[in-house]
């Protein structure tokens, strides 16, 4: 016990609830006022929450562990094997970091056939940007099964980060 004394101090100062709670609050000012939301972005009111390790990253690890809770709470008639759980977490937020790879490469291919040139950084905010809503829609569905829109959320990342785009 005495070897783990030394992280005491820094979670007596550290919110445990405070990236949550910032990935709620960005998310609901993107998504509801996407204008608004780009206005404060370029004039440097506001700075670009919706990042690889700001929001991906921890959006994903969030869902992961959203998917195995909504599991074990809403379980099938069989049981909750968390066997299964797992595998189903691993496979959904594997795909959602696929998405994004192969968004990358397909944005950076498309933009290069018209000959523009995208720095590998904004092709990655772009991307990261359309996936936001598949993110969250992975969090929302994965803790509670039941509220599954049957795919519509995802859709809404094209027209944010079209917004994005045009905006800039």
């Amino acid at each position: 016990m005495q070897i783990y004394l030394f992280l005491l101090p820094k979670f007596i100062n550290m919110s445990l609830f405070h990236p949550f709670t910032t990935i709620y609050h960005e998310s609901l000012a993107f998504f509801l006022h996407p204008q608004v939301y780009w206005r404060e972005l370029k004039s440097g009111s506001r700075k670009n929450f919706f990042g690889f390790r700001n929001f991906f990253v921890p959006g994903l690890i969030i869902g992961f562990v959203c998917i195995v809770l909504g599991d074990l709470i809403f379980h099938s008639k069989n049981g909750f094997f968390w066997q299964d759980s797992l595998v189903k977490a691993c496979r959904k937020t594997l795909f959602i970091f696929m998405l994004l790879t192969f968004s990358v490469m397909i944005t950076k291919f498309v933009l290069g056939q018209f000959h523009f040139e995208l720095k590998m950084k904004t092709a990655r905010k772009i991307a990261v940007i359309s996936l936001a809503p598949a993110v969250l829609k992975t969090v929302i569905t994965g803790l509670l099964p039941f509220l599954d829109l049957g795919g519509v959320l995802p859709w809404y990342g094209f027209f944010a980060a079209a917004d994005w785009v045009h905006g800039h």
